[in-house]
């Protein structure tokens, strides 16, 4: 489930791109999660600040393929800075982007 949704947000990045976002990952250590973690506005460099935004989607008995793609949707037609809680970066990376530190609950 977690690699349809992987691979469902990565076949069109323009989709997490229009709010400033880069997938890092959708996967899952348990059978009725996915985690997905996002990068904002871009991933990681030396160069320039970024943060990390992390979501937990429940996984239900719908049909895998449906579910990434209902899941996917929802994920990109909404801005992630309102549903995702900031889980990594620095004080220093917030502050320039102008987000809080510590980070507080979404």
């Amino acid at each position: 489930m977690a690699r349809l949704l992987d691979d469902w947000l990565r076949a069109d990045p323009e989709r997490l791109g229009r709010w400033q976002f880069e997938l890092e990952t959708a996967s899952s250590w348990k059978p009725d999660e996915i985690d997905v973690l996002l990068f904002h506005p871009r991933p990681p460099t030396a160069y320039a600040p970024w943060l990390q935004f992390r979501t937990v989607l429940t996984v239900t008995d719908e049909d895998p393929s449906v579910q990434a793609g209902r899941f996917g949707a929802e994920l990109t037609d909404n801005d992630p800075r309102g549903y995702a809680e900031i889980c990594g970066g620095s004080a220093e990376f917030a502050r320039e982007l102008g987000y809080e530190w510590p980070p507080r609950p979404a």
